[in-house]
Order: C-alpha cells, then structure tokens, then sequence
C-alpha cells in the first residue's frame, strides 16, 4: 500500500518521451468475501494457553489444497485434548526452522491464526490468512503495439532477503540483506482492448519483503515496427523510495 506518485516525463532517444508512475493496484474483486484456500502445501498446529507449540505425535497437521478440498499427508493427523488452543496455518513459503519461522524474498508466504475451542471431534476452524510479503508488478502502456522481446530487471539495493516470525506470528529478529535483481518479462500486446487507445503490457508480481526499499526499472529496449529507441541514463537510474506493506 502507498501513495501514488505525481508521473514524472522522462526523455528518451530518438525524440521520444516516457511517463513515469508509481501507482496501486485497483483491489480485487475477492477482498469482501469469503474465499477459499489457494491451492497448495499447507501445515497447522497449535499453541497452548502459554503461547508454546505443543510437539509431539499427531500434534500437526500436513496437507494440500486443491480447489477447495483438503487432503491430509499420508500418517498425517493432529489429535488433542478437549480445550482452548491458537491454531496457526502456514503455507510452504513459511518455513519451520525448529523454533521460529523464517521466509525469502521472491515467495508468498501465508500465515492464519484463530482460536478455538476443541469440544468434539472431528472439530471446524476458519482460518484468515494474512500476507506476510508486498507485491509489486510493471505495466507498460503504449501507443503502437508491444512486440515479444520486451524485458528488464528489477533491482532492490540492500534489502532484506528473509524476514522471520515466532509460531504465535510476532515479530522474531532473525533477518538478512543483500543486494538482489529479479528480471522482468513483459509479454506481447498486438491487439488494441475495445474502447481503448493503448495497448498493455505487465509483468508478473514480484513478491517483496516489508520494508523501505528503492526500486529500478532498467529495461534494454523498446522496439516496435520501426520504432526504436533505446532508454537514456536517466531512466536506467530512475528509482523510487517507498513504504511496502503486505496486500490483502
């Protein structure tokens, strides 16, 4: 989340201009309902009434979702007492380093957490997962259409490459930074949207950690028909500073 940026005019070869922006993503049409899980590796436990995992045989439950149906790991069961506990939902993104949990850069890790009173068995919980990472995508709009071939990179100066969590999901202190660049496809547009009078191209999302990060778009080249024009220095070191924060 963030504000969007005043566009900026940035001079290219040959002539031509760029306008530059940063700006949110319209939300999704599935924020206000109900959804199911998104297909994929999934692990739950539970906490006890002192916020301790509780460990042991049959005290986790593994198992994929696939649209919308649970199917456990083979041997995989999670079986307790009567009574209150917190139980935490992760994906495959979170993983289980023996006393907290860590997750990277470039991945979407999930986490739900719920309580709930056990009182008979099988019992129902509804978990809410949360984001734990920003995601972060480039959309070109053009005049003429844009041919295959089109890339760049995405580069992220000292950032944080893994963040960490303790199983009750509070902050933890384990961390680490590096220098990172991801590389950026955008994929052929050659037919005109009705009503519209640009054409589109995005790539897909990157997924970022929670910080204050600086971002860089340094594509190669633009090339379509007989345009071409190849990006100025000054795009190459076009950067911004913004607030990441997780997306709903």
């Amino acid at each position: 989340t963030m504000l969007p940026s005043q566009p900026e005019i940035i001079e290219l070869d040959n002539g031509l201009e760029a306008e530059v922006s940063i700006q949110e993503d319209a939300p999704e049409s599935t924020m206000t309902r109900a959804t199911t899980l998104s297909d994929g590796h999934y692990t739950i436990y539970a906490l006890d009434s002192d916020n301790k995992r509780i460990t042991g045989t049959n005290k986790e439950l593994k198992g994929t979702f696939t649209n919308g149906e649970f199917k456990p790991d083979a041997g995989s069961r999670m079986k307790l007492e009567f009574g209150t506990y917190t139980f935490v939902c992760i994906n495959d993104a979170m993983q289980d380093n023996g006393s907290y949990l860590s997750y990277y850069i470039d991945s979407n890790p999930l986490i739900g957490i719920t309580k709930a009173t056990i009182s008979s068995d099988p019992t129902h919980i509804t978990f809410l997962m949360k984001h734990q990472s920003t995601r972060v995508r480039y959309c070109i709009y053009s005049y003429v259409p844009i041919p295959e071939g089109i890339g760049g990179e995405y580069k992220i100066l000292n950032t944080a490459v893994y963040s960490s969590l303790n199983y009750d999901g509070t902050p933890n202190p384990a961390w680490g930074a590096s220098a990172v660049q991801f590389s950026l496809d955008f994929p052929a547009s050659n037919v005109l949207p009705a009503g519209k009078q640009l054409y589109s191209s995005t790539t897909k999302y990157l997924h970022l950690l929670r910080m204050m990060v600086f971002l860089s778009l340094k594509p190669e080249c633009f090339m379509a028909n007989r345009l071409w024009a190849k990006l100025s220095e000054e795009l190459l070191l076009y950067s911004r500073k913004m607030v990441l924060l997780p997306y709903l």
